[in-house]
């Protein structure tokens, strides 16, 4: 009857309002409940222990040994192949290069200049009060001495007597004579030679024609050397004088120490443009193998592969002094590659092997694999 029966429409409702909904709580309840929390953690280890095993090296090198070459390798930069080597030719190149010494033109010139001067000096010295200090110069002692060098004071005798002049001057200005200190620092060098700066130019001499201040015996030599580029009337005269100024203890050239400076720069930057051991950008490293891969294939040996690690190594450095980030922009690329080959198979594993998403054991048996 209607009064007992049963209100089966309020009881339905009832149980509706007692079932979960389908939200996110709901969602989450399913995930732990099915093992999701252990499972998110071991997929998270293995994700990060495959991107530590893979980000290192940064930029790996993409060669091994024996392997086939397809095509001439070229170096992509300026590298060394080994960096002592290049330091020891910088510090030969610094050791060997020729020291600089410039002319004493404050004692060098006025040596010339009187010599030059002497005829015509003589001539104007009527009056024996002005000509005695010019003859006590020179040790004009005797009357024929005096009339030899009066003889070139004649117009047309000067321009012979130039010309001896000129040849004395040339072979004066090769003459080095330099204090004795400085000629043992250079002995102790490795210079074979010395350049010489005068007249806006240079010249260069070996070490061992340099002469001492002071070296009697030497000096005395280039003193007969120099004396002989004169008429025999005159040679007396000319070989006392020199006796009295190149003799007297002053250098004919003064060593330069911003010369030096100079010259081995000049050495060190030639090292550095020609290093021992050095290849140029665009250079072919190794050739192709022209075997085809076949058993007759060589591939890349020791040695080209050592060469190759140190191109791969300068660029790298140079990568990295331009613009450091680009090195982990690589990086970051195959960390995402990563992740996504992480996710889809997290979730292939979840749909078609769910067991062992509820499994943590094998979870974490299948991630060590």
């Amino acid at each position: 009857m209607w009064p007992f029966r049963k209100k089966m429409k309020k009881r339905r409702l009832g149980v509706r309002r007692n079932i979960p909904s389908g939200g996110l709580m709901h969602a989450w309840r399913r995930f732990v409940r099915g093992g999701g929390i252990p499972s998110l953690l071991v997929a998270g280890a293995f994700y990060l222990g495959a991107v530590l095993m893979d980000a290192w090296p940064v930029c790996p090198l993409p060669f091994r040994q024996g392997q086939y070459v397809e095509r001439d390798l070229v170096s992509r930069v300026d590298f060394v192949e080994s960096e002592a080597a290049v330091e020891t030719a910088l510090m030969e190149a610094r050791d060997s290069a020729p020291a600089r010494f410039a002319l004493n033109e404050n004692f060098v010139e006025p040596v010339i200049r009187s010599l030059r001067n002497l005829p015509l000096d003589l001539k104007a010295a009527t009056q024996p009060a002005a000509s005695q200090p010019i003859k006590e110069q020179f040790h004009l002692a005797r009357e024929e001495d005096v009339r030899a060098w009066l003889a070139y004071a004649r117009e047309d005798r000067l321009k012979d007597f130039h010309a001896q002049i000129e040849r004395f001057r040339s072979v004066l200005l090769q003459t080095c004579i330099v204090r004795a200190e400085q000629l043992d620092r250079q002995m102790a060098r490795k210079a074979i030679d010395v350049t010489l700066t005068r007249d806006g130019g240079r010249m260069r001499i070996r070490i061992d024609e340099m002469i001492a201040v002071g070296d009697g015996r030497r000096i005395g030599e280039k003193i007969d050397q120099l004396a002989k580029l004169f008429d025999p009337a005159l040679q007396r005269s000319v070989r006392s004088f020199l006796l009295k100024t190149l003799g007297g203890g002053e250098p004919t050239y003064l060593y330069d120490p911003a010369g030096t400076e100079q010259s081995i720069a000049e050495a060190v930057e030639q090292v550095r443009a020609n290093p021992p051991g050095g290849h140029k950008s665009g250079e072919v490293l190794v050739r192709r193998d022209r075997s085809g891969g076949g058993d007759e294939s060589k591939g890349l040996t020791a040695e080209e592969l050592r060469l190759l690690r140190k191109e791969h190594a300068a660029f790298l450095a140079e990568q990295s002094s331009r613009a450091g980030w680009l090195a982990y922009l690589g990086v970051a690329q195959r960390a995402g590659m990563l992740l996504v080959v992480t996710v889809v198979l997290s979730i292939y594993i979840a749909h078609y092997q769910p067991m062992i998403a509820r499994n943590d054991w094998r979870g974490i048996s299948l991630a060590a694999l």
